[in-house]
């Protein structure tokens, strides 16, 4: 299964640096509407620990909420970040 999609390496550096500078938990930049990259950060209890930074980066399909974003109004400038949840 090939790949012929050229990912431009400014959006998964704009998209961890994004990520890296504020206090959210998930970044994501919509490419077009069949593809993003998004970087997740390793959360411990609802918190950003010191020491060791864990990332997972996708690139591929949107998942269900980020097709809802979609839906809502394509297309969409910069990233869309999302803040770490509050604990009740």
């Amino acid at each position: 299964m090939e790949n012929n999609r050229k990912i431009p390496l400014s959006a998964i550096t704009f998209v961890i640096e994004s990520l890296l500078r504020t206090d959210s938990w998930k970044s994501t930049k919509f490419l077009d509407k069949k593809l993003v990259v998004r970087a997740t950060r390793k959360l411990f209890d609802r918190k950003i620990l010191n020491g060791d930074i864990e990332i997972v980066l996708k690139i591929g399909k949107p998942n269900f909420e980020e097709r809802k974003i979609i839906k809502k109004g394509y297309p969409i400038k910069g990233v869309v970040l999302k803040k770490i949840p509050i604990k009740k």
